[in-house]
């Protein structure tokens, strides 16, 4: 929810939200299909996924439809909730492609022996933190000779 909308685009939006033209068609793991009066727009965190159907967004990349649907998830329950599961989902996406990240440059620094004559050991344990959502890494790694 990044862009930039006028003032006056995002008061039209509001008008259109309390008239209740608003309705969600379906929910993905990373968008919202909807209808806004008679235009369809997609909703998604990722600016660049974000499309309506409307004249006005294919000219400046956001419209009063645009406007409504970001009013609505910020102040309708429902719409707080959904914003929610977007963001969870979201983030839950980026830590696992960070631990891939991670992990992938780690063994990626390995250099193997030629001839085969080490042989490595390595253990990963998680854990979850007391203190919230997080989950603590350990990571054991072992050189075994023949």
């Amino acid at each position: 929810m990044a862009k930039l909308i006028p003032g006056r685009v995002r008061n039209e939006g509001i008008k259109l939200f309390e008239k209740g033209l608003i309705a969600i068609s379906q929910v993905s793991e990373t968008q919202l299909d909807t209808t806004v009066g008679q235009h369809h727009l997609i909703y998604a965190l990722n600016d660049s996924e974000i499309t309506c159907d409307c004249d006005f967004f294919a000219q400046k990349g956001y419209c009063s439809h645009l406007a409504a649907v970001e009013y609505y998830l910020k102040n309708a329950k429902e719409g707080q909730r959904l914003l929610a599961k977007l963001e969870e989902k979201q983030e839950s996406a980026q830590d696992q492609e960070r631990g891939r990240s991670f992990g992938g440059l780690f063994l990626e620094g390995l250099s193997l022996n030629e001839d085969d004559t080490v042989r490595y050991s390595l253990m990963v344990e998680g854990e979850e933190s007391t203190f919230g959502s997080e989950i603590w890494w350990s990571i054991t790694f072992t050189s075994l000779t023949r």
